[in-house]
């Protein structure tokens, strides 16, 4: 985050082509209102400009609106994500997806397929200090229940258990119940969907780390559709206190890239 007086932001170019802005304007003149422009000066981007009319005013626009904003820029975060994966993308990867899940995938080179069935795939990038991935699970749409989080929840478990062993005996992936696990209703992509976050631990070892999953419906109503990002980065201190939400990001961007070839 930068902070700079509106002064500087309007006579310098550098300022105007950050990723995400926000604007703080109070006078007593103003309008009371909020203004959001998408890639105004640069892309992806988002500006949102706030002109109150005092301090008052400022705690209640943010109040308000600061769930929204949120919301724009993490959204231009994971456009931001998803092109620079595409510039670099493993276009073999990406059709092994596809053939075999029916969507595309954007996901760069650097990942690779650690395990895929034909309603499960592991897909991760294993570095030194992290390792980071993405499941795909897919299953027959039932019901609306599918939607609900104790039941994502429990088909991850499903999936993890018999997919995703851990480094010891008997060890295994699952998601850790122990810690509060949250959801909310919101979209991936164009797709209305649910989404859980949590913690996810290794049974019968020492492995953990935060998740967030994604379910939702084909476009044909035919396939229910679990998208997991997880990260494991053991060796972050406090020196690295972001490079979990950043390792995080990348690949809930690879979620958010999910596209159906129709559309």
């Amino acid at each position: 985050i930068v902070n700079i007086p509106p002064s500087s932001y309007e006579s310098t170019e550098m300022f105007k082509v950050h990723r995400n802005v926000l604007i703080i304007d109070v006078r007593p003149d103003n309008p009371n209102k909020v203004y959001k422009n998408v890639d105004q000066y640069a892309a992806p981007q988002v500006v949102f400009e706030l002109a109150v009319t005092d301090m008052k005013m400022l705690d209640s626009f943010l109040v308000k609106y600061s769930p929204q904003m949120i919301e724009e820029m993490y959204a231009a975060e994971h456009r931001r994500i998803i092109k620079a994966f595409w510039n670099d993308r493993g276009v073999e990867l990406m059709q092994r997806i596809q053939k075999q899940f029916g969507f595309e995938l954007t996901i760069s080179q650097e990942f690779e397929i650690a395990k895929m069935t034909d309603n499960f795939a592991w897909i991760r990038k294993e570095a030194k200090d992290f390792g980071i991935g993405v499941f795909v699970q897919t299953m027959p749409f039932k019901s609306k229940n599918q939607f609900e989080k104790q039941s994502i929840i429990d088909a991850m478990d499903t999936a993890l258990k018999s997919n995703v062993p851990g480094p010891s005996p008997n060890s295994y992936m699952a998601t850790e119940r122990r810690w509060e696990i949250e959801s909310r209703q919101t979209k991936v992509a164009d797709y209305y969907a649910t989404e859980v976050r949590g913690m996810w631990y290794v049974v019968n070892d020492f492995m953990g780390g935060p998740f967030v999953s994604y379910g939702f419906v084909s476009p044909d109503n035919k396939q229910f559709i679990i998208l997991t990002a997880y990260t494991y980065s053991p060796r972050n201190t406090s020196s690295t206190p972001y490079a979990k939400r950043d390792h995080l990001m990348q690949v809930e961007s690879i979620c958010h890239s999910v596209k159906f070839p129709a559309e």
